[in-house]
C-alpha cells in the first residue's frame, strides 16, 4: 500500500512544500522578493557593509562586558533582565552566544568572500556555507527559541516588556528557520541553474538579517526595561 497515497490532501501538501522547497516554492518566492521580505532584504549584507561594523561593534561590546563583569553587555546594563549569565538560563545563553559568534563569522565569510565563491576555491564557501547551516540548525536556532520562550524578567520584574520582545525574538527565530531551509533546499537541487543560486542567495541573506534584528530590538529593550 502506498501510505503517501492514504496520506490527506492537505498533509500531503505540506509534506511536499516543506522537502521540495523549488517545485513548490520557487515562483512564490520569486513573487515575495517582487513585493515582499526578499525585496527589502535584497542587497544590504553585500551593498551596506556598515550592518557587519555593528555586528561586530555588538559583539566586541559582548567580549568586553564579559571581562569587566563576567556578564553579558545587555545583561550588565539592565541589571540582570537581559540575556543575563546570572538568571537560570545561564548555560544555555553562554552557548547560544558562543554559536552566534561563529554564526556571524561564517555569514560574513559567506557574503564578504566573493573570491572565494567560484573557481578552484569554491569548496571553501560550499564547507562554510554548511558548517553555517548545522550551527544554526541545531545550536543556535534551538538555544535562540528556547530563551525566547524562558526568557527571565529579572530583578526589575518587567513581565509585560520581556514578554512582548520574548514574542519578537520566536518569531524572528522562526523566520530565520524557514529562509534558512528554502535557501538551502533550492541551492541543492538548482532547478533553474543560476537564477536557483541567486534566489538561494537573497534567502540565505533574509535569514542571517532576521538573526540580527537583536541589534536593533537590544536598544529598544534598554529603553523600555
Amino acid at each position: 500500500m502506498d501510505l503517501k497515497a492514504e496520506e490527506p490532501s492537505w498533509i500531503r501538501q505540506i509534506l511536499e512544500k516543506a522537502t521540495y522547497a523549488e517545485y513548490h516554492g520557487l515562483d512564490a518566492i520569486a513573487a515575495e522578493k517582487q513585493t515582499g521580505i526578499l525585496s527589502v532584504t535584497h542587497g544590504i549584507l553585500t551593498g551596506y557593509h556598515w550592518v557587519w561594523i555593528l555586528a561586530l561593534v555588538y559583539l566586541v561590546g559582548q567580549v568586553l562586558a564579559l571581562l569587566v563583569s563576567g556578564d553579558c553587555l545587555f545583561g550588565m546594563l539592565t541589571g540582570g533582565v537581559v540575556e543575563s549569565l546570572r538568571l537560570d538560563t545561564a548555560v544555555t545563553m553562554s552557548r547560544h552566544m558562543a554559536a552566534g559568534f561563529s554564526l556571524w563569522a561564517l555569514g560574513a565569510f559567506q557574503f564578504l568572500g566573493k573570491r572565494f565563491r567560484h573557481g578552484a576555491l569554491a569548496w571553501i564557501h560550499r564547507m562554510s556555507g554548511r558548517i553555517f547551516l548545522l550551527i544554526w540548525f541545531f545550536i543556535t536556532g534551538p538555544t535562540a527559541a528556547y530563551l525566547s520562550l524562558f526568557t527571565g524578567t529579572g530583578a526589575l520584574n518587567a513581565q509585560f516588556s520581556t514578554g512582548l520582545f520574548a514574542f519578537i525574538s520566536f518569531d524572528t527565530t522562526l523566520l530565520a528557520y524557514y529562509y534558512f531551509w528554502r535557501g538551502f533546499r533550492v541551492a541543492l537541487r538548482r532547478k533553474r541553474g543560476a537564477e536557483s543560486m541567486a534566489l538561494h542567495g537573497q534567502a540565505m541573506q533574509a535569514g542571517i538579517l532576521f538573526t540580527m534584528t537583536i541589534l536593533v530590538q537590544r536598544p529598544f529593550q534598554l529603553a523600555f526595561i
